[in-house]
């Protein structure tokens, strides 16, 4: 219900391709090498195509009346794993090797703000509640920004389902930004103690029977 909310409320005019459910013409597709096979395991060769087509003056349009629904059956670990290794540790590396971070999507200004905010919230929290307890206020009221920042989303989520359900939503909505952080900063960590990091390489290995 996230992912779909995230995909209505983005730009027409997309920043990344979503394998999911797209479509390329092959013409287009072979001239940018086809998905990259750099990856040591999927992850987001779609994402990684998308920024080539960008940056190659091709567009992609989001066509938001187009919906499909996700066959995946995820268990709460199973998602943290893939939303951290397989999605926010390489596609901050492809932001910095890129040196673009759009506005778009989930790496939007507001959802950014959120996660600093998050870490506000937790480091408040813990000083001020344990040393501080004059300013409690001050979490407080960082809960209340993110909430106010992420209203849409949670109203989205009365109207689809109920206020329960929005209720419940909400922590593990937190925790996301909270791992979203982690994941960036893992990202930049691993992207840059690497000895090297090469620009990604296009192979036309499985594309021949294409041509």
């Amino acid at each position: 219900m996230f992912h779909h909310y995230t995909h209505q409320k983005s730009s027409e005019w997309a920043s990344t391709f979503w394998s999911g459910c797209g479509a390329i013409r092959k013409k287009v597709f072979m001239e940018a090498g086809g998905f990259s096979e750099s990856f040591k395991r999927p992850a987001i060769e779609d994402i990684e195509l998308g920024y080539r087509l960008r940056n190659t003056h091709h567009k992609i349009m989001l066509k938001k009346e187009i919906q499909v629904k996700h066959l995946k059956r995820w268990t709460f670990w199973g998602l943290i794993k893939t939303d951290v290794l397989d999605r926010g540790i390489p596609w901050t590396h492809l932001i910095l090797r890129n040196k673009n971070m759009l506005n778009d999507l989930n790496i939007s200004i507001s959802q950014r703000l959120s996660v600093f905010l998050v870490y506000m919230l937790l480091i408040t929290s813990v000083v001020f509640v344990g040393f501080f307890k004059q300013l409690l206020f001050l979490p407080v009221l960082i809960f209340l920004s993110i909430l106010l920042i992420n209203i849409d989303l949670y109203r989205f989520f009365i109207q689809k389902r109920d206020f329960s359900f929005a209720a419940l939503a909400i922590p593990l909505h937190f925790l996301y930004f909270y791992y979203s952080g982690l994941s960036f900063f893992l990202g930049v960590i691993t992207y840059f103690l690497k000895k090297e990091n090469p620009e990604i390489n296009y192979s036309a290995r499985g594309l021949e029977g294409l041509r």
